[in-house]
């Protein structure tokens, strides 16, 4: 049993994995004062622990009515992230070690998750590529920065695709690092993320 089911156990909430449809993660329902978890089976360890975290804090935030649902949802992903990547060690260890180190310092995470928590801590942007597609891009609130991934980034993108592998390109006030994301499912997924010169052009 994991550390987040052990938690969730202990505050008398039952978790259920069930074979949902493609996508969906998981949800929540109360019945006659009984709390259940649903939880995708099909996905993976990590996948599932957050979804686990993410519906647990959901539920602590379920009575709030000084904020929408969207916004209750964006809070639960937030404190989600907060438990599994805490600020005292995961702020101390993001300015030590890259996307690879880290995932092998907090191993019950994915790279996403990880990867979205690295803004808040250096002033950097992110772009994950699934398939050579760019389905996310953001980066730390201080930095104004362009919603289109460059060309240089998209170049490192494109090499670390070809090598499978790490590589770094700089690009002042730029330094790239792409990451190649092997974790043995159809999508063939890149990282880049693109650390900013404290004295950069891109920051507000």
């Amino acid at each position: 049993m994991t550390k987040i089911e052990e938690k969730v156990k202990l505050d008398g909430i039952n978790i259920l994995y069930q074979n949902l449809s493609p996508g969906l993660r998981g949800s929540v329902f109360q019945k006659e004062d009984q709390w259940y978890i649903i939880v995708n089976q099909d996905d993976s360890d990590e996948r599932r622990n957050f979804t686990i975290a993410h519906e647990y804090f959901e539920i602590q935030i379920y009575e709030r009515n000084d904020i929408s649902t969207d916004d209750k949802h964006y809070l639960a992903n937030q404190m989600a992230s907060e438990y599994f990547l805490p600020e005292d060690t995961f702020g101390e260890a993001v300015h030590e070690n890259n996307l690879f180190e880290l995932k092998r310092i907090f191993p019950s995470i994915s790279y996403e998750v990880i990867a979205r928590r690295i803004p808040f801590f250096l002033p950097v942007i992110v772009s994950i590529l699934d398939n050579k597609e760019v389905t996310s891009r953001f980066g730390s609130p201080d930095i104004n920065f362009p919603r289109t991934i460059s060309e240089t980034e998209m170049k490192a993108a494109n090499l670390c695709y070809d090598s499978r592998d790490k590589l770094t390109i700089s690009d002042p006030p730029l330094d790239i690092t792409a990451y190649f994301i092997d974790d043995s499912t159809s999508i063939e997924r890149v990282i880049v993320i693109a650390e900013v010169d404290i004295n950069g052009e891109y920051l507000e």
